[in-house]
């Protein structure tokens, strides 16, 4: 099992503006260094695909913006299909 922070929005826009609200501003690439998924759809997927390939039967994603409904109902719509 991974436990895994995720940061996803509809386009990169979404995803810089929820970056940018961390104290430490990280950029796309730090946070995914320090072990966040980070993305848009396809984005999330790829990752997610990357732990599957290297052996995670499980993934627990926490989703840190509590004011973005309309992104956790995105994330279920379009990224959760596409994973078996």
């Amino acid at each position: 099992d991974v436990y895994k922070r995720q940061v996803y929005a509809e386009d990169a826009a979404g995803i810089e503006a929820k970056l940018n609200a961390y104290s430490s501003k990280p950029t796309r690439e730090q946070a995914r260094e320090r072990g966040l998924v980070v993305g848009t759809s396809n984005e999330v997927v790829e990752q997610l695909g990357e732990l599957n390939d290297a052996g995670v039967q499980r993934v627990m994603l926490q989703w840190l913006d509590l004011e973005d409904m309309d992104g956790i109902e995105r994330l279920a719509k379009e990224v959760l299909p596409q994973l078996s």
